[in-house]
């Protein structure tokens, strides 16, 4: 899944939060190994990122989905989804995904303790930039309702282009977001899609 966005996209202080999740999830990973059940590895990660003094909260619900439960959210902007399974698909990207929609959180991390290098088993996953990330380290929407974009002012998009460019991502392509608005019509949308 290839949402056409780098690292540098996001503020440094998440960046850096992301490197020390990973940081932990591999140090989890070198002591457990691979093949435990998902329920261990999410308890031993929150031990190794309470001793790294970053706070996280296992099983945290998101106010706008009632059941599904993210397995970690890291300082109220990370969401951890833990798997230990043969292989990541692009449906639980689309899970992950939707977790960061629903809770405008910037950034997921996506990582698969079933492996030998876990390195080569986790994956970022982020949100379109059109959203105005909701968290204490990001303005909120309310006090933010537009943004800059390339110079000029946009509002965030309306959902339906949203998940046309999801549903794009899903499928090898990469979004032109430079040139999308909020009064961008699916037409339009469709024309900004460009196969990677």
């Amino acid at each position: 899944m290839s949402t056409g966005f780098r690292k540098h996209d996001l503020p440094d202080h998440i960046e850096q939060l992301a490197h020390d999740v990973i940081g932990a999830a591999i140090e989890v990973q070198l002591e457990l190994g691979p093949g435990l059940q998902e329920s261990l590895y999410e308890q031993a990660l929150l031990h190794e990122l309470n001793l790294r003094n970053i706070h996280a909260q296992s099983q945290a619900e998101i106010a706008t989905i009632k059941g599904p439960r993210i397995d970690l959210l890291i300082e109220n902007t990370i969401v951890v989804e833990l798997k230990s399974i043969a292989q990541i698909t692009d449906i639980h990207k689309a899970q992950l995904l939707s977790y960061l929609r629903a809770g405008r959180f910037p950034l997921g991390l996506l990582i698969n303790f079933n492996t030998k290098l876990l390195r080569d088993a986790t994956h970022r996953v982020q949100p379109f930039a059109i959203f105005a990330f909701k968290s204490e380290h990001i303005m909120p929407r309310s006090e933010n309702p537009t943004h800059s974009h390339g110079g000029e002012r946009m509002k965030s998009a309306p959902f339906h282009l949203v998940l046309l460019i999801a549903l794009a991502a899903l499928s090898g392509c990469v979004c032109n977001r430079s040139k999308l608005t909020s009064a961008s019509t699916d037409a339009e949308v469709s024309q900004l899609i460009e196969t990677a």
